[in-house]
């Protein structure tokens, strides 16, 4: 584990700690697709602050395809 995901653990338990109600639920990729392809689109950007104006184009068929209702499938080994 990088020291950027120990940071993000470390940050999230004390998220944890607080006196809240708090459920974490799993989503596959699959399943959130558009942040998906989000997340990986801001992997290749320089460290800072960016603002997208518009979604880039890497995210422009997997919105259309979210908007129409396109199933993704998720192949699990057997």
């Amino acid at each position: 584990m990088d020291v950027s995901s120990l940071a993000i653990v470390r940050y999230v338990r004390r998220l944890l700690r607080r006196d809240w109600k708090i459920q974490i639920v799993n989503v596959y990729r699959e399943g959130n697709c558009v942040t998906d392809t989000l997340t990986n689109y801001v992997c290749n950007l320089s460290i800072g602050h960016h603002r997208l104006m518009q979604p880039p184009n890497e995210a422009l068929q997997v919105i259309h395809d979210d908007v129409s209702n396109i199933d993704v499938r998720r192949q699990v080994p057997m």
